[in-house]
């Protein structure tokens, strides 16, 4: 189970808007080995060693291959 809250301005909370949460939220379809934040994107290493990103996007900080933002849910980082 992921749980986020915080400040959520660019999706990085992965809960598919950008309202702030004050109490931790679950994250669905996701279990995580390790977990990596910044102040505006999130970074995601599931089970099975798959890296997902969310959050600001405007320098391709979120690794998609594009400058897309916000990016609200986590999506998977290409290989």
């Amino acid at each position: 189970t992921v749980l986020s809250f915080g400040t959520n301005s660019d999706g990085q909370l992965a809960t598919n808007d950008l309202i702030d949460r004050v109490s931790p939220t679950m994250i669905p379809s996701i279990s995580a080995s390790n977990i990596e934040s910044g102040f505006t994107f999130t970074f995601i290493i599931d089970k099975n060693n798959s890296l997902f990103s969310c959050g600001e996007n405007r320098l391709g900080q979120c690794a998609l291959g594009h400058f897309l933002f916000p990016i609200k849910t986590l999506q998977k980082v290409p290989a």
